[in-house]
């Protein structure tokens, strides 16, 4: 009797498919413990945090600065930077009357459309 002959096809395709799934299993299990073994780094994420935090802190300081005070843009393209505030009370005064108003931005629009000319 040889060894081929031991065990019939169907219980070798079954040996074969749960040394499959078990290996499967013991690779998630490795790699599992292996991630929760290097996820302690400790103070390298508290320092990256408060750098972070101080940079949300400046990059909102410079919104709220944008967007509540008086800047000059560029004079020669006559761009002034205002608060929203203001700007939203300027465009509702403009547009109480909607042709007028209407009037003004497609005149304002072709104003900006206009090319340069040093002749």
């Amino acid at each position: 009797m040889s060894i081929t002959s031991c065990c019939s096809d169907k219980t070798k395709s079954f040996f074969a498919g749960f040394l499959g799934v078990l290996g499967s299993f013991l690779i998630v299990g490795v790699l599992a413990w292996l991630l929760v073994r290097k996820a302690d780094v400790g103070p390298v994420d508290s320092a990256r945090a408060e750098f972070r935090r101080k940079a949300l802190g400046e990059i909102r300081a410079a919104g709220l600065e944008a967007i509540t005070s008086y800047k000059v843009e560029d004079v020669n393209k006559g761009w002034y930077r205002l608060p929203v505030a203001r700007g939203m009370e300027i465009v509702a005064e403009e547009w109480k009357d909607a042709a007028a108003g209407r009037a003004k931005l497609l005149e304002r629009y072709e104003n900006s459309q206009k090319k340069i000319s040093f002749e």
